[in-house]
């Protein structure tokens, strides 16, 4: 089996408890990975929203720092099968200036989450000023990050935001980690119209394990995933779907508590009914095909 995430938080949850990456006991584990033919894995560096300005930036490079060595350290062990990608969750790490979307740019960051729960300087989240969209700052932002190949990443944003991203982004967006409002009404998972608009400009959509953005607590996290596919698909989405898992971002349920799960996972869905092809694609090529289209354009 071949894997794309599109995102985790793995690298901050190793920061901030002393673990590794490789062989820590974390959600994602290189080690629980080694049998996954070809990985790609988004590594973000997540920043909560009480850090604003400087404080941001400044704690977006330790995170940095910390992913070099991390990285360092799974290459040295024999990780090959691992291919990293670097995001950043919270565009607070842009610390209000323009000049560091270069900055990021020139050390690999390839996609931003605009905004975490809560307000920054660019735009606002599910748990922020709900009548706040982007910011004067945020559409400069938008149409420079395009330019400079960063990706754009909506997850997290509230609406307002959401349909400001809309009405000014030149290229294709993705939501890393979100599923489908229809299916589950949280306020993190994405409504149908918003589901059409990343269908109709070639978008992604990183469906996420996370249990509190899937089902109640008395439901099979697998059958609620499954449940997302098919309200995709029936969609028209077969090219937009993705994996965003989330590890390590929050609590997962025992049918997919890490990396080790997801062929698991992989084979409940092919149990189910969905085929080999169409699992591929959801489990790796949408995501491939994606990020070459914008980042090798």
């Amino acid at each position: 089996m071949n894997f794309f995430d599109l995102h985790c938080d793995s690298i901050s949850k190793s920061y901030e408890t002393n673990q590794s990456v490789y062989d820590g006991k974390l959600q994602l584990n290189c080690i629980k990975g080694k049998n996954i033919k070809q990985w790609k894995q988004c590594f973000s560096l997540w920043l909560s929203d009480s850090l604003k300005g400087q404080a941001a930036f400044s704690y977006c490079n330790t995170l940095y720092e910390h992913y070099l060595y991390e990285m360092g350290n799974m290459y040295c062990k024999g990780q090959k099968n691992l291919t990293p990608i670097l995001t950043i969750e919270n565009g607070s790490a842009l610390a209000g200036n323009l000049n560091n979307i270069t900055y990021w740019k020139n050390r690999g960051v390839r996609m931003i989450t605009l905004t975490w729960n809560g307000d920054n300087e660019i735009a606002s989240g599910v748990k922020g000023n709900l009548k706040r969209g982007l910011t004067a700052f945020g559409r400069q932002c938008v149409s420079e990050m395009e330019k400079q190949g960063i990706i754009i990443d909506v997850s997290h944003l509230n609406e307002r935001s959401f349909r400001d991203v809309c009405s000014c982004a030149a290229l294709p967006f993705a939501a890393s980690h979100s599923n489908c409002y229809d299916v589950f009404p949280h306020p993190r998972n994405l409504k149908k119209y918003q589901i059409e608009f990343i269908r109709e400009t070639g978008g992604i959509i990183g469906l996420c394990f996370y249990k509190d953005f899937l089902a109640d607590k008395n439901e099979s996290i697998r059958e609620c995933f499954y449940k997302n596919i098919c309200y995709l698909l029936k969609m028209g989405c077969e090219k937009n779907i993705a994996i965003g898992s989330d590890f390590d971002g929050g609590d997962m349920s025992e049918e997919i508590s890490g990396i080790e799960s997801v062929e698991k996972m992989y084979l409940y869905l092919l149990g189910k009914g969905i085929d080999e092809e169409t699992l591929e694609n959801i489990f790796y090529n949408n995501s491939e095909k994606f990020f070459n289209s914008l980042l090798f354009r």
